[in-house]
């Protein structure tokens, strides 16, 4: 599943939260008919993880994706969270762990 047109996208580069925000709403509609009350991990405008909870769907993007990434995580049906600016810069990760 992805954003209906790839040549609306940013390039891979230049992709922000903002961007999978704006994808999710676009894709909601459909979103609401497929999985409405699970949670949904995006990557970059596409959906790599359906699950009952947020941590098994972060879990399954991240090993979809083989790497560790900035995901929006989101229960369908319900609003988007805001984001939360924690002044933190995390540059290159070397491993993530999900107990």
């Amino acid at each position: 599943m992805a954003v209906d047109s790839h040549d609306e996208r940013p390039d891979d580069d230049d992709w922000t939260w903002e961007d999978d925000d704006r994808a999710y709403d676009q894709m909601l509609p459909e979103l609401m008919e497929k999985y409405e009350g699970k949670h949904v991990a995006m990557y970059h405008g596409e959906i790599v993880g359906v699950a009952d909870s947020a941590r098994e769907a972060a879990r399954k993007a991240l090993q979809a994706l083989g790497r560790p990434e900035l995901l929006l995580v989101a229960k369908v049906g319900e609003p988007l969270p805001e984001p939360l600016n924690t002044d933190i810069f995390i540059d290159e990760p070397r491993e993530v762990v999900i107990k």
